[in-house]
């Protein structure tokens, strides 16, 4: 169990996600402020935080976003009290055909066998589809066919099978300024571009329970038994610094090597799944 309301529970596990309001406007608004004085950060269409290259300002703005939210919204009056925020980054979308983001699911954070993570999208604005400005599209219920662990080099085969035939089962959310998207990494997701005249912002949250181990998942170098290696990440630095390439991955601990999961489903599968 994740949410304390046993109604917000059940959406949850049906559809992938659920939005709940967490933050007035006053605090989406000193949200801005915050990420408008990040001097850093490049002139790209989309850009999320946690690839700031200095590593001294991202880790410290990491944690000055995750304590705001953990003192000045209702995440936690939601949540049940074993899980806590990670981390939290802040996404950056100007009004440019590129500034979204394709449909995938998230790479595994932590391990979805033994833990339920759930992450957070808070948009800073208002978003929504009929004035096409970078609101998120979902695919419910697409959590009940994806793999447990993604990562580097893993490939899902049914993400490109919903892209191109299910179409009719994208839901384009409508959000008010502070609203949350509590959303499971595994349900298929993206962004719309921003298409309005002004600088959209946004924040991303990881959570899971207290306890819960970060993983990085990537299978071996020569994978003739489809399997996947899941190594444990000591910092969310770590998982950064491993995905860019700036530290090689032998830096991790192997947590464990598992047998990738069926990707592959044929149309009719994944119309069963949807529908159900």
């Amino acid at each position: 169990m994740i949410f304390l309301d046993n109604c917000h529970q059940s959406f949850f596990n049906e559809n992938g996600f659920i939005i709940l309001p967490v933050l007035s406007d006053k605090i989406c608004d000193d949200f801005i402020e915050i990420i408008e004085q990040c001097d850093d950060k490049p002139n790209k269409p989309f850009f999320i935080s946690i690839e700031l290259k200095n590593r001294e300002k991202r880790i410290e703005l990491q944690q000055k976003l995750t304590d705001i939210l953990m003192q000045k919204s209702t995440i936690f009056d939601k949540v049940k009290q074993h899980f806590k925020i990670f981390s939290t980054s802040f996404i950056s979308q100007t009004n440019e055909k590129k500034s979204g983001f394709d449909l995938h699911t998230d790479w595994s954070f932590f391990d979805q066998v033994k833990n339920n993570p759930v992450f957070i999208w808070i948009p800073l604005q208002d978003v929504s589809v009929a004035k096409n400005d970078s609101t998120m599209i979902v695919v419910p219920k697409s959590q009940k066919l994806t793999i447990p662990y993604r990562g580097e080099g893993i490939n899902e085969d049914y993400i490109e099978k919903i892209k191109n035939n299910f179409e009719h089962k994208f839901l384009y959310l409508e959000l008010k300024k502070g609203d949350a998207v509590f959303f499971n990494p595994s349900v298929i997701h993206g962004l719309l571009a921003n298409n309005t005249n002004k600088h959209n912002f946004s924040l991303l949250s990881t959570m899971c329970e207290t306890n819960a181990k970060i993983i990085y998942c990537k299978p071996p170098k020569f994978n003739i038994f489809n399997k996947i290696n899941v190594y444990e990440v000591q910092e969310i630095d770590d998982y950064y610094f491993v995905k860019t390439g700036m530290k090689n991955i032998n830096c991790l601990s192997l947590y464990k090597t598992v047998k990738k999961a069926k990707t592959k489903y044929s149309i009719h599968e994944i119309q069963n799944i949807l529908d159900n």
